[in-house]
């Protein structure tokens, strides 16, 4: 039924009055967006960052979000520096930095917590006159209170906030020009080989590998042509130390740029500005954010002239972070300083377990304290006998299995069926090859060295953070460890709340070409989280049991959620699809479990049965060659008697 034209006209009213109350209720915002910050908006400056000289000098905003010191930059939006009302915040301990800040100083409803500027667009005062933003992709209050907040943790002059790590690393690819020359660290994050070897290099900028271990190899690297080093410390993921003052000198001696990778060591744990470097950039999806909710980056600046060219390019390109991202980053830093706590205190101890493990081959861990040469000598040694026992016990289970009738279809139901020769060869320890006894001055010089990187992370941050890697000596075990794990999640990042476990060589490093790895193929990366710290070691011990059990074809059986059953045929046959059936609870794999070891000891009773049998069978057949052989001697002496009976009878015919 078709409107009466008065309602139609009250409607079109109504509707008129939302928009105008809409619009009045950011009336006494001083930033005056043109949508009501009930949560957010983006950064300033767009067509209008040419006029920022003609600023309102009367704007609140101005005295709000202060956004430079001094007059302000023509052709380039406003960014934000560490602000002066952030004297007292910055005299903190850095636990306390984190929570105490003035996201919103001035704002005249004083919020507790920074308010999210979700608007693409702000009103001008007039026309010949502008305020502090214009358009949220130059700039946003949201924005700008995380840049000034990230900048005063790392005591940086200037920080910008991007959609991605990645992005925040691209802009500082962008400071280089065709025929410069860049150096990066031989260990990068996957992400970051991909981005210098196949995009920077496209513009006519020359990247090298370089050793920055070795402060001398990284002076000798630098040429005439080089404008940046750039490396991670500890590094992604074999967890290599540089040290960051020294190589900050080298540079500075040089004129090159010094940029740094510190998204495995947040703030709370090491601030590189005052180390030297001139640039940091953190990947903020990790330990900033810290809840794998968001992606961002940030970079940190130590001068203005460096910042200036950031904020150009951040503007330009259009990367910066959006209001929403950038609250859920701000919320997370304020509860970084106890999750790296927490999440740090679980690493040490998880490093400390998988180094005794006799499966483990090597840990990567910046905050393990290498072992004294007689110490990982003993070590070794207990681990190759524990090696040798177990092989010795699963390999007679094995052979057990296969010569007990029936057993693979009786397994079948619970997805087990007989070991074939491949899993026998999977089981057979080289030991010789994975843990090699090493000379005494082999162990010697790898002390010296693991105490001196030891030393050199700890002179320079804090603690060893919450990520580690380790080696098994085998790509098979690995991938069957890494399926067995139910806590850790297999997923690339890392510095989230949840524990999270990867294989770099497929999934954070897969962009690598593989002839270019510098990493172990058998490697897996853990990235402890917040958990209880004993759950998270049952965890682990169970994957390893798991991985290495000869009855288990396939340990995603008893795995991870979200995955399926195995189904297995009969004996020798191939095992089905992993997504043939759904994933059984945890009570059907206790049973499993408890199944398993009733079949091992079945197998054990069967095995002394088939011995008892074999005696018995053994004095039967000794008992009836006796009665033979004394049945044949009766019949020899009645044959002989009646002979000698015939013989006298023919005798006395």
């Amino acid at each position: 039924m078709p409107a009466e034209p008065g309602e139609t006209r009250r409607a079109a009213h109504l509707y008129t009055f939302c928009l105008l109350m809409a619009a009045a209720s950011g009336a006494a915002d001083p930033m005056r967006p043109t949508m009501t910050p009930a949560l957010g908006a983006e950064r300033h400056g767009s067509g209008l960052g040419d006029r920022r000289s003609r600023r309102d000098p009367a704007d609140p905003a101005k005295q709000w979000f202060s956004a430079t010191s001094g007059s302000p930059y023509n052709e380039l939006p406003t960014f934000p520096v560490r602000p002066s009302y952030a004297k007292y915040q910055s005299s903190l301990h850095m636990n306390s930095q984190c929570v105490v800040f003035d996201g919103a100083p001035g704002d005249p409803h004083r919020p507790s917590s920074t308010p999210i500027y979700q608007t693409a667009t702000f009103v001008q005062p007039s026309a010949d006159s502008y305020g502090s933003y214009d358009y949220s992709r130059s700039g946003n209050p949201t924005r700008t209170a995380l840049e000034k907040h990230v900048a005063m943790l790392e005591a940086a002059h200037a920080a910008f906030a991007f959609s991605s790590g990645m992005a925040a690393l691209n802009s500082v690819t962008r400071l280089l020009s065709s025929g410069d020359e860049m150096l990066v660290g031989s260990d990068i994050y996957g992400g970051m080989h991909r981005l210098v070897s196949r995009v920077t290099s496209m513009h006519g900028i020359t990247v090298r590998k370089v050793d920055v271990t070795d402060v001398d190899a990284v002076r000798a690297a630098i040429t005439d042509r080089t404008r940046m080093l750039h490396f991670e410390s500890p590094s992604n993921p074999l967890m290599q130390i540089a040290d960051v003052r020294a190589l900050a000198k080298v540079c500075e001696e040089a004129k090159v740029i010094m940029s740094i990778d510190a998204s495995m060591v947040p703030p709370v744990l090491m601030q590189c500005i005052p180390l030297g470097a001139d640039i940091v950039v953190h990947s903020a999806t990790k330990f900033l954010a810290g809840h794998s909710d968001t992606m961002a980056g940030v970079v940190c600046c130590r001068t203005e002239e460096l910042a200036k060219r950031v904020a150009f390019y951040q503007n330009a390109e259009g990367t910066g972070l959006a209001p929403f991202d950038c609250w859920l980053v701000l919320r997370g830093i304020k509860t970084m300083a106890l999750r790296v706590e927490r999440a740090q205190s679980n690493a040490e101890q998880i490093a400390l377990k998988l180094r005794k493990h006799p499966r483990v081959t090597a840990v990567h861990y910046a905050g393990l304290r290498p072992l004294a040469p007689d110490e990982e000598k003993a070590l070794i040694i207990g681990k190759r006998a524990a090696l040798s026992n177990s092989e010795v016990v699963k390999r007679r289970q094995l052979t057990a299995d296969r010569a007990k009738p029936g057993a693979g279809a009786a397994a079948a139901p619970l997805g087990i069926r007989h070991p074939s020769d491949s899993l026998l060869e999977y089981l057979r320890v080289d030991i010789d090859k994975t843990h090699p006894l090493p000379t005494d001055e082999e162990l010697e010089d790898r002390y010296v060295h693991g105490m001196a990187a030891y030393d050199t992370h700890f002179k320079q941050a804090s603690g060893g953070g919450t990520v580690m890697s380790f080696t098994t000596g085998s790509v098979h075990l690995s991938q069957r460890i890494v399926d067995a794990l139910r806590m850790f999640k297999l997923t690339v990042s890392f510095g989230s709340c949840n524990s999270l476990v990867e294989m770099p060589c497929v999934l954070s490093h897969a962009s690598v070409p593989a002839e270019q790895r510098t990493i172990p193929e058998d490697l897996i990366r853990l990235s402890v989280g917040v958990e209880d710290v004993r759950d998270l070691l049952t965890d682990l011990m169970q994957a390893f049991e798991l991985a290495t059990h000869p009855h288990v074809h396939d340990v995603r059986l008893v795995s991870r959620e979200g995955s399926h059953a195995a189904q297995s045929g009969p004996a020798g046959s191939p095992v089905a699809s992993p997504s043939d059936g759904p994933l059984p609870t945890a009570a059907e794999v206790e049973g499993m479990r408890r199944q398993l070891a009733l079949m091992s000891e079945r197998v054990e009773v069967a095995e002394a049965r088939r011995a008892e049998a074999k005696e018995e069978a053994l004095v039967t057949r000794v008992s009836a060659s006796r009665v033979a052989s004394l049945a044949m001697g009766a019949v020899f002496v009645a044959g002989a008697l009646a002979a000698g009976a015939l013989i006298a009878s023919s005798r006395r015919a």
